[in-house]
């Protein structure tokens, strides 16, 4: 179900017009349109400036309005002539364009721009032209193998670790994510300079068979523990990487809860395996697990490059974010029975707790979000749409 760019609970009403399909707001009176569907509304000159405008732009100002399928950013550009004074906001991934009441209305028709007809070619422009084609053609099959594009993602990568690529510019500090990654540094690194960190995991891990030690705050202190350098650093990334976007997504108050419960969940995942087992349990991996499970749903746009490696192949692949989870799932259950088969002390069963929150929190946030905004009848002939009772607040 879409949702109203302008209009966060109102979900968009599907409908079809002479030109093709198109989705309304009940609310705001905003229209949804894909290219595809624009270019048999507009003149295909006046699209193709839009889409190049679009193009050149993606890199740069984000409109603050979300688009109404994957919920990215939009890129906000001025209207090609002949329309001018209005600001469009267009989906770079989903190719779907928002236009404010009247602003559709305000663009031209297609029988307004006379299209001339393009002059014949000579055979060598034509050939150069064929040439330059094949060229980009060949570009485009090598893209999926390039590098990433900064220096620390290329580094990040040859160290083994996923790097995120089409991702979001955060626009506001994600200051929740941050202060979890401070507290990771400073109880790890403090116990570290003062060689009581072994101690520390002792007194303040997750203990299966003692949970209620310290009236059960070690479900929270064992989530800034970590066992070493590379536990610590590894968590840190990802934390880091895929905290910022999924904090904004939600806000503080929804990030902060599934943070929470998807630590929660983890642990009680790890302690459900072995209820006596008497070695502490330490790290985060389990809140950062239903990290990722929330952003590779909230963000199906994303492509996560990783460095290869499997006897003479060495190259940079990129998979796109849910294909990305679902391999790492799988790696999981893997570890889970090595786990259980007592081969690693590496909790992969309470990863798999805390992804399982992460992909229900999404579900859950986005059934909140839509239930009871609209619902759409015929009533003598035509189509109605109104406000269900017992939606959310503010309509």
């Amino acid at each position: 179900m879409f949702a109203c760019p302008n209009c966060d609970d109102t979900a968009l009403v599907k409908g079809r017009t002479a030109a093709g399909l198109l989705w309304g707001c009940p609310d705001c009176d905003g229209r949804a349109i894909t290219l595809s569907m624009l270019r048999r509304q507009a003149p295909v000159e006046y699209v193709g400036a839009l889409w190049r405008q679009v193009r050149a732009a993606s890199d740069g100002f984000r409109s603050p309005k979300d688009c109404p399928s994957c919920r990215r950013r939009m890129v906000e550009v001025a209207s090609p002539a002949p329309v001018e004074g209005i600001e469009l906001d267009v989906c770079d991934a989903c190719h779907f364009v928002w236009f404010d009441p009247g602003e559709l209305d305000s663009l031209p028709r297609p029988d307004a721009v006379a299209v001339e007809p393009e002059p014949e070619l000579d055979p060598r422009v034509r050939q150069q032209v064929a040439i330059a084609r094949a060229g980009q053609m060949r570009e485009l099959a090598e893209e999926p193998l390039a590098p990433p594009g900064e220096w620390w993602q290329v580094v990040c990568s040859l160290l083994g670790m996923p790097v995120e690529e089409r991702a979001e510019r955060v626009t506001a500090w994600p200051l929740l994510t941050w202060s979890l990654g401070l507290a990771m540094v400073l109880v790890t690194v403090g116990g570290m300079v003062g060689g009581n960190l072994g101690e520390l995991i002792r007194d303040f891990g997750l203990l299966p068979s003692d949970w209620g030690r310290h009236h059960g705050l070690t479900f929270l202190t064992s989530l800034v523990l970590h066992g070493g350098v590379v536990h610590l650093l590894g968590n840190l990334y990802f934390l880091l990487v895929f905290g910022d976007n999924s904090e904004e997504a939600l806000g503080r108050g929804k990030y902060a809860a599934l943070l929470l419960l998807a630590g929660l969940v983890g642990d009680l995942c790890h302690m459900v395996v072995d209820p006596r087992a008497s070695t502490p349990l330490v790290g985060a991996s389990g809140a950062i697990s239903g990290i990722l499970g929330y952003y590779a749903m909230r963000f199906p746009h994303v492509r996560i490059v990783y460095f290869l490696r499997f006897y003479y192949i060495f190259r940079f692949i990129r998979l796109n974010v849910r294909w990305a989870l679902a391999i790492w799932i799988g790696l999981q259950l893997l570890g889970a029975w090595k786990q259980v088969a007592g081969f690693t002390n590496v909790s992969a069963i309470a990863h798999l707790g805390g992804v399982a929150v992460g992909l229900g929190f999404f579900w859950f946030d986005r059934w909140w979000s839509e239930r009871g905004t609209v619902e759409t009848y015929l009533e003598n002939g035509r189509l109605v749409t109104r406000r269900r009772p017992g939606g959310p607040p503010g309509g």
